[in-house]
């Protein structure tokens, strides 16, 4: 299997999570400028490890990226995209995570950071620097904080894999049920 940037040539997709963290008190977003990327306005986020969970990719890479402590709360959207710039030649997916913050003072990466801050909600939706994705993402933040995060979160159920011994886990993310729904 070659490489490229630590990227088999077999694999298809790269795996990408950030963390959409909302101070819902104050409706804040903790948004980040890369050095790599001046231009855009974006929530901190990053490639996943081997073997690491979506929602501890998106808690490490805002603690890596801006200092900030958070806790997994749900998904909120996912985004696929085909010859992206910063993939590897892969086609991306990338999960934006809902969290919560633990700790509120900045403390920036100075390699990969131009600048981050606790921005309000519309002034990120509005924002020049703000992609289409990001506004959209600034959508689902204002009818969440308005309308309840039920309405547009994606939870997380681990599932017993049966196939497999030692028992194997999996993850499944979906909209919640109305019922409570076991299998």
């Amino acid at each position: 299997m070659s490489l490229v940037a630590g990227v088999s040539k077999q694999a298809a997709w790269l795996c990408n999570a950030s963390g959409c963290v909302i101070n819902e008190k104050t409706r804040e977003l903790l948004v980040v400028k890369e050095k790599q990327m001046p231009r855009i306005l974006k929530v901190p986020g990053g490639l996943s490890n081997p073997g690491e969970d979506l929602a501890e990719t998106a808690v490490r890479e805002v603690f890596e990226e801006t200092g900030i402590l958070s806790e997994f709360k749900a998904i909120l959207t996912l985004r696929q995209h085909h010859n992206h710039p910063n993939a590897f030649g892969r086609s991306d997916i990338y999960f934006v995570c809902r969290l919560a913050p633990l700790t509120f003072d900045l403390s920036p990466c100075e390699e990969e950071i131009l600048y981050c801050e606790w921005m309000r909600i519309d002034s990120f939706v509005d924002h020049a620097d703000t992609s289409p994705f990001g506004k959209r993402l600034g959508h689902l933040v204002k009818h969440g904080l308005d309308y309840g995060f039920d309405r547009v979160d994606m939870v997380m159920d681990e599932l017993n894999f049966p196939y497999k011994v030692p028992v194997m886990y999996y993850k499944v993310f979906h909209r919640p049920l109305q019922s409570d729904v076991t299998e």
